[in-house]
């Protein structure tokens, strides 16, 4: 017999010693049996720890004749087999026959047997009440006081809670890469609205200090004329008045130029605060210059695009790279476990896992520590 195979008799025989006793044990009462699920842990081996869930259901009017299904769950909460099984009456005990696929498809079968001491003039519902004392062919049920058994659902435990600390770190880091994925087509379309809304602004800028450039040079001129006028000892007066009206004609004109910064800074907000919101690192815009030089606002709108376009390629390099990382994350998980399934798995075991073991007079001196070191209390 394979080794996958060896293992499914193990199993099957300690799910059907359990489900099988307590199934038959109500059908009498019932046309129509009922159809009984519980859960099962077993070991095989030293080490090894399997368990699952099970159903049985007996024969209508056949009382040694069950039948039922079985499914075994790995740590992470997922099922690695599952299949049907079924059981008559033997002289010392019952047989029975399995049939399990796992989880990558392969098709098991193979058979087993369980022998119950006293077993002989009964039926298996008689047996019921003695059903967790069972000793199978291969292998040993951990329900009853199995101190062996408690241990290792201790260490499996304890596994459990290394694998959940691992998975909430992995799902941590997951949610921020869905946050830096998710990011980037709203960083994209704060990108696209600066430009939208920046470049327009930049030509209008432009525009206006060319238009401005002839009125500033005037203003320049006239405040040149009175300054030599005054060094040569003749009178300012006359050329003030042309220092004045050049100075109005270009203060009309940068009107229009502090509408156009009061517009680039709102666009220069908005894109800084898409940046600072984002789950990535990336530099905010500097700020608008308070300047009412057309040619110095330019600059600014022509810097707040570059800044734009350079958070849009780094928003998407991100974005891929958050990707392809959260894939790699995923499968870890999903071998792992999630932290949800995991925790689910661990309160399983910590509602079987009695808090407090009283041994009997019989027991080793051994036994005590053991248990102690598995976190229960011995009496």
């Amino acid at each position: 017999m394979r080794p996958a195979a060896r293992r499914g008799s193990v199993l099957l025989a300690t799910v059907a010693v359990l489900a099988a006793s307590a199934a038959v044990a109500r059908a009498a009462a019932a046309e129509v049996p009922p159809v009984f699920r519980g859960t099962w842990i077993a070991t095989a081996g030293p080490a090894a720890v399997m368990h699952g869930s099970w159903s049985a259901q007996a024969l209508p009017g056949q009382l040694d004749d069950v039948q039922g299904s079985w499914s075994m769950i790995n740590d992470a909460g997922a099922v690695t087999a599952q299949g049907t099984w079924s059981a008559h009456r033997a002289i010392r005990g019952f047989k029975g026959k399995w049939w399990a696929r796992g989880a990558t498809g392969g098709l098991y079968t193979g058979t087993f047997e369980a022998h119950l001491p006293g077993f002989k003039g009964k039926t298996l519902q008689e047996r019921a009440g003695v059903a967790y004392q069972s000793i199978i062919e291969i292998g040993r049920s951990n329900h009853g006081g199995d101190v062996a058994g408690w241990r290792e659902m201790h260490s499996v435990m304890e596994r459990l809670r290394d694998a959940l600390r691992h998975s909430e770190a992995l799902a941590a880091e997951a949610a921020h890469l869905e946050d830096v994925v998710g990011a980037a087509p709203r960083l994209q379309a704060a990108v696209g609205a600066t430009a939208v809304a920046a470049e327009p602004g930049a030509r209008e800028l432009e525009r206006e200090w060319v238009e401005e450039g002839p009125l500033v040079t005037v203003w320049q001129r006239a405040v040149e004329l009175a300054q030599l006028a005054e060094a040569a000892g003749a009178d300012r007066a006359p050329y003030q008045a042309d220092i004045d009206a050049a100075r109005r004609q270009v203060e009309a004109a940068r009107l229009a130029t502090r509408e156009q910064r009061d517009r680039l800074t709102a666009v220069r907000d908005r894109l800084a605060d898409a940046l600072l919101s984002a789950p990535l690192e990336l530099d905010p815009p500097p700020p608008v210059a308070d300047d009412a030089r057309p040619e110095a606002l330019r600059r600014d709108a022509l810097e707040l695009i570059r800044v734009a376009d350079e958070a849009g390629s780094a928003a998407e390099s991100a974005a891929s790279e958050a990707a392809e990382r959260l894939r790699s994350l995923n499968a870890e998980l999903d071998t792992v476990g999630r932290p949800d399934a995991l925790t689910a798995r661990i309160e399983e075991l910590e509602q079987r896992l009695p808090h407090e073991v009283e041994l009997g007079p019989d027991a080793p001196p051994s036994a005590a520590m053991r248990l102690r070191r598995a976190g229960l209390t011995v009496r």
